[in-house]
């Protein structure tokens, strides 16, 4: 599933696709860090899959508070992943890059791919 976040969403059926392996890496990511710890950090669990296009602003609030969790329980360091024009390709392919970056860096730091 990380390897699918490296690839900018550029139509709706890859928008899906996007979207679903975020949820699902987010989940694993969620699910590692409560693994690690035994338990006593259970990181909350947000509404990502599938994205409203109508609602993108919350769902963005939601992404950045699940990247926020994670970053600090594993003293990683973020980027402001809170605004996004899914319309603008240009925005959306640096957007991924970033993205990308925070779910690599969690994924290494926990040992999952």
């Amino acid at each position: 599933m990380l390897a699918n976040l490296a690839n900018p969403p550029l139509d709706p059926h890859g928008l899906s696709r996007w979207t679903f392996s975020n949820d699902s890496n987010h989940r694993d990511i969620i699910q590692s860090i409560a693994k690690l710890n035994n338990t006593t950090i259970l990181l909350p669990i947000y509404q990502l899959y599938p994205v409203a296009l109508y609602d993108v602003k919350n769902w963005l609030q939601r992404h950045q508070q699940m990247h926020n969790d994670m970053n600090a329980v594993l003293n990683l360091g973020g980027s402001d992943l809170s605004d996004l024009n899914f319309q603008d390709k240009e925005q959306l392919i640096g957007w991924v890059e970033l993205h990308f970056s925070e779910h690599y860096a969690a994924c290494n730091a926990l040992g999952i791919s």
